[in-house]
């Protein structure tokens, strides 16, 4: 997927989204442009696989979220929020990619279409192949794949983080039970 896309989807995400950030704007597009960081792999010319896997793209971002739920105090729990919010942002880029249509990847992409969510433990491709509907010619229609994955997106991003306060206030609560 185009790198504007990725950087795009999670503005609009974070600026429609019931947040509650000091500065959220700048946040906003801070964010944006940490969501288009594994492209910089494609950019440096180092293989697409370095920065597109569930190891940078989950347990990297994992890591900030459970030092941040560790140390992160009340009453505004603003790196616990930015921290879910790299996540989802981050694990969103190769999961999106994976609903990249054919007719993309063979333009600029390569030969082996797909991401390598594994890499370096496995070198074997994922993808979610374009679905041959043909609707008002003989073509392939690629807008269908494309409009799975933006669902997809939206169920796996806009949902969580619409009721982040939510989340992080259960979270809080489970907490003090404990105590």
């Amino acid at each position: 997927m185009d790198p504007l896309f990725h950087f795009l989807f999670p503005l609009i995400v974070l600026l429609g989204v019931k947040v509650k950030i000091k500065h959220k704007l700048i946040v906003a597009f801070f964010l944006a442009f940490l969501a288009i960081l594994p492209d910089v792999d494609i950019m440096i010319g180092v293989h697409r696989a370095t920065f597109h896997n569930i190891f940078v793209t989950l347990l990297l971002p994992l890591a900030g979220v459970v030092l941040a739920f560790k140390y992160d105090k009340p009453p505004d729990f603003f790196w616990r929020k930015i921290s879910i919010l790299t996540l989802a942002f981050l694990i969103s880029h190769p999961i999106i990619d994976l609903f990249t249509p054919d007719i993309f990847i063979h333009e600029k992409i390569s030969e082996n279409p797909g991401v390598k969510l594994l890499y370096p433990l496995s070198n074997e491709y994922f993808r979610i192949p374009t679905i041959p509907l043909t609707v008002f010619s003989d073509q392939p229609n690629t807008e269908l794949n494309l409009s799975l994955g933006f669902l997809f997106y939206f169920l796996i991003i806009f949902m969580p983080v619409n009721h982040l306060e939510r989340i992080i206030q259960k979270q809080e609560d489970r907490f003090k039970k404990r105590k």
